[in-house]
């Protein structure tokens, strides 16, 4: 991840609503289906995670709140 990226980055979240996570869109960076990468800031782990598309992001999310046995 690139610090510069964060210039043209779409805030989707609060940390509030998101259990202290942050979630972004990085427009630089475009999958061929038009998909931007997707970043999860979080509390729990430093730095960021990054998916290739919001879908695949909501996807992590969902299993990792959701499906813990």
């Amino acid at each position: 991840m690139r610090r510069v990226y964060l210039r043209t980055a779409l805030q989707i979240s609060s940390e509030e609503d998101c259990d202290g996570d942050l979630y972004l869109l990085n427009p630089k960076i475009v999958d061929a289906r038009g998909e931007w990468e997707a970043w999860d800031f979080g509390n729990k782990n430093p730095g960021a995670d990054r998916y290739q598309s919001f879908w695949e992001m909501i996807q992590a999310v969902y299993e990792s709140s959701f499906r813990k046995e």
